[in-house]
């Protein structure tokens, strides 16, 4: 004989409700994703009080594009060395760029 256990299943099913629309809440948001492109850094220089200088965050659903950084100098404001992070990013550079962009 299996045994029912009805305030489990109730539960179960609520969580697997939440879940779908949790799932359909995010998928929305990476739809409604802002488009940046064609923006161009140029001639930035100075110091950066955090390791990371420079931060292209964009989504994975719309990455951003024609993104070009021109002269951009970002030293650490201590004696430690800056980083930049630039993902789902299609960007290009000419001129000094420091740091360098990397995933």
């Amino acid at each position: 004989m299996v045994q029912s256990y009805p305030l489990l299943d109730l539960v179960l099913f609520s969580l697997s409700k939440f879940v779908t629309n949790l799932i359909k809440i995010m998928v929305q948001l990476q739809k409604s994703a802002v488009e940046l492109s064609n923006v161009m850094y140029q001639n930035i220089k100075g110091t950066s009080a955090s390791e990371v200088a420079i931060k292209l965050e964009c989504s994975k659903a719309v990455p951003c594009k024609g993104i070009h950084l021109q002269d951009v100098k970002l030293t650490a404001e201590n004696s430690s060395d800056t980083i930049a992070k630039c993902d789902n990013v299609k960007y290009s550079n000419s001129g000094m760029l420091f740091p360098k962009c990397h995933p």
